[in-house]
């Protein structure tokens, strides 16, 4: 018999399922502890009485998914093919798992990234079926962008009783500033740059230059010419940031009667960054002729 694919789907809170019986916690009788303290084994011949670990597919290993502002991705599902037997010892209870680390994350985790799912359709094999639980992500994805997930197989037997399959990286890219100003004439030499802060970014990059695309680069030798950039941090996570030249220290009266393009950049390990920094496109900025 071929076998079915099982799916979670970031779509409903982990109450909603237990509703209906597949609950985080573990069952009475269940040999998981509360603590989650099972020692996971990756095959099944490195213990007795486990099956056989389940088989990710989807998402993919380093898969990088898209998300709105603040939000998970509506449509992002777990899938992973049924563990086989082992011998007579079958599966009992599968866990889904996500966590920083990149081992033995099923292990000391708290139901929030942890779902404990026994319902009887789901551990037919014959049945593919679908549950609910963003409270695995929610939690999971307020940080740094990446996490790790696996599916654990556990049986009914005592002991070391469950398996896991070897785990998954997931990326995700923080989204970038919006609502950047001021977008075109300025009347000051020292204007104040504002932004909409992007979610959980606690940090920018300030760039302003006489041509585009503009970027901080620690490793030039000296001031880049024609380039201004700025380190904004500790900044709020949500709301409005601003951040201007102090007058004292200088200004931008080189630019006087000239356009300049100015753009934020956000800390991010994912695709297309520059020296850690996702940037935004460039804003043009008119300055007022010299005085």
């Amino acid at each position: 018999m071929k076998n079915p694919i099982l799916r979670l789907f970031a779509a409903c809170v982990i109450s909603a399922c237990a509703a209906s019986g597949d609950d985080a916690s573990p069952a009475s009788g269940d040999p998981q502890s509360a603590s989650g303290d099972v020692t996971p084994v990756t095959s099944a011949s490195a213990s007795t009485g486990v099956p056989n670990p389940p088989t990710l597919i989807s998402p993919a290993a380093d898969a990088e998914i898209e998300t709105a502002r603040g939000q998970l991705p509506a449509d992002i599902v777990f899938e992973w093919a049924h563990a086989t037997p082992n011998g007579a010892v079958t599966t009992a209870r599968y866990d889904v798992c996500v966590g920083d680390a990149s081992s033995s994350i099923c292990d000391d985790l708290s139901a929030a990234r942890r779902l404990g799912l026994s319902a009887p359709g789901l551990l037919d094999p014959s049945v593919e079926t679908s549950l609910a639980g963003d409270q695995l992500l929610q939690t999971a994805m307020q940080g740094d962008e990446q996490l790790h997930w696996t599916v654990r197989a556990c049986a009914a037997s005592g002991g070391q009783n469950c398996v896991s399959a070897e785990p998954r990286r997931l990326r995700w890219c923080k989204p970038l500033a919006t609502s950047l100003a001021p977008n075109g004439p300025t009347s000051s030499y020292t204007p104040t740059f504002s932004w909409d802060a992007s979610p959980n970014a606690d940090r920018y990059m300030f760039c302003i230059s006489s041509t585009r695309g503009c970027f901080y680069d620690p490793t030039a030798a000296g001031p880049q010419t024609g380039t201004h950039t700025a380190f904004i941090g500790p900044a709020p996570v949500n709301g409005v940031v601003s951040w201007a030249f102090d007058p004292a220290v200088g200004n931008l009266s080189e630019l006087a009667g000239r356009m300049a393009f100015w753009r934020i950049g956000v800390p991010s390990s994912c695709d297309g960054n520059i020296h850690g920094f996702r940037y935004t496109d460039s804003i043009p900025v008119i300055f007022p002729p010299p005085n």
